[in-house]
């Protein structure tokens, strides 16, 4: 019994820290190479959208690719926090 109104006290899931911080936990199967994706496959980066994926695309062609996945935040739109974000989710490879 008193078991039972534990589990209905606190819940009967697990909590991961990164939910208790608002964060949805993503899973890491590949990595997306910011300089060859397309459009459309940097749309599936949580928080981009097309306009953004687009400037993501032109940047590149401008200025010959990214060197390191931190120059991704040289792109208008990409603040610090959205790398962040986004961060274990690509590569240059």
């Amino acid at each position: 019994m008193l078991a039972a109104v534990v589990i209905i006290a606190f819940g009967c899931g697990t909590v991961h820290n990164n939910e208790l911080a608002g964060e949805i936990p993503r899973p890491r199967a590949h990595t997306i190479n910011i300089n060859t994706a397309t459009a459309d496959e940097l749309r599936e980066l949580p928080h981009i959208g097309e306009k953004l994926a687009e400037r993501i695309v032109n940047y590149r062609e401008t200025y010959g690719g990214f060197q390191r996945p931190e120059e991704l935040m040289m792109v208008d739109g990409i603040s610090d926090t959205r790398f962040r974000n986004m961060r274990h989710l690509i590569s240059v490879e």
